[in-house]
C-alpha cells in the first residue's frame, strides 16, 4: 500500500472445468502483466498442468531476451484468473553488455557440425560464475535428442549445453520477430 512491489502470490482456489484454450489463457496472462505496467515481458516457455497453464515470461529489450528478468504465472483455464505469480527476477540488476560482437553466423561456427539448428535467439543468461552473459541460444537436434547450446556473443566461447528440456516439463515457445542480426 505504500509503494512496494508484489514479489509472489499463490491462490489455493480449485480450478473447475476448462473453458479457455491455452492461447486464451496466455493472452489473459499477458493482459495481467500489461495492466501492471510489465509490457516488455514476452512468453518464452509454457506448460499445461491440468486445467491450468504455467507460463514463463522474460524481459525483451529490442532483440535480446533477458532470461534473469522473468515472471512466472499460473493461469486457471476455467476463467483466466492468475492463480500464481512469482517475480523475484524483476528486481535483479542487469549488468550484461547488450551489444553482440559476433553475428549469429560467426557464433554458429562454434557448434558441433552434427547439430541441426532449428532456432536461434540472442539472450542474456546466467554464466558459470553466476554473472550475466550475452549469448546466442541455439536450439537444435542431433539424431533424436534436442539440445540447447549457448555461445557467448562477445568472444565465441561455449557457455553451456543443455540436453532435453531447458525448463522441466515446459515447452519452449518460438522467438518473436526476425532472427538476431537479421540472419
Amino acid at each position: 500500500r505504500q509503494g512496494g512491489q508484489v514479489v509472489w502470490m499463490i491462490s489455493d482456489r480449485m480450478i473447475s472445468e476448462r473453458n479457455l484454450s491455452v492461447e486464451e489463457g496466455m493472452a489473459r496472462g499477458t493482459a495481467f502483466l500489461s495492466s501492471r505496467g510489465l509490457r516488455q515481458l514476452v512468453p518464452i516457455f509454457r506448460a499445461e498442468r491440468g486445467n491450468q497453464i504455467a507460463v514463463i515470461y522474460a524481459a525483451k529489450e529490442e532483440d535480446v531476451y533477458v532470461y534473469p528478468r522473468q515472471v512466472r504465472l499460473t493461469i486457471g483455464l476455467d476463467n483466466g484468473e492468475v492463480t500464481a505469480y512469482e517475480a523475484s527476477g524483476l528486481f535483479l540488476e542487469g549488468k550484461a553488455d547488450r551489444q553482440a560482437r559476433l553475428t549469429p553466423t560467426e557464433a554458429a561456427r562454434q557448434l558441433h557440425p552434427a547439430l541441426q539448428v532449428t532456432d536461434c535467439r540472442l539472450v542474456v543468461t546466467v554464466g558459470s560464475r553466476r554473472d550475466e552473459v550475452l549469448a546466442y541460444e541455439f536450439l537444435g537436434r542431433i539424431e533424436d535428442e534436442e539440445y540447447t547450446v549457448y555461445i557467448n556473443a562477445q568472444n565465441g566461447r561455449e557457455e553451456r549445453i543443455v540436453r532435453g528440456d531447458l525448463e522441466r516439463g515446459f515447452k519452449r515457445l518460438p522467438r518473436e520477430g526476425p532472427p538476431p542480426g537479421g540472419q
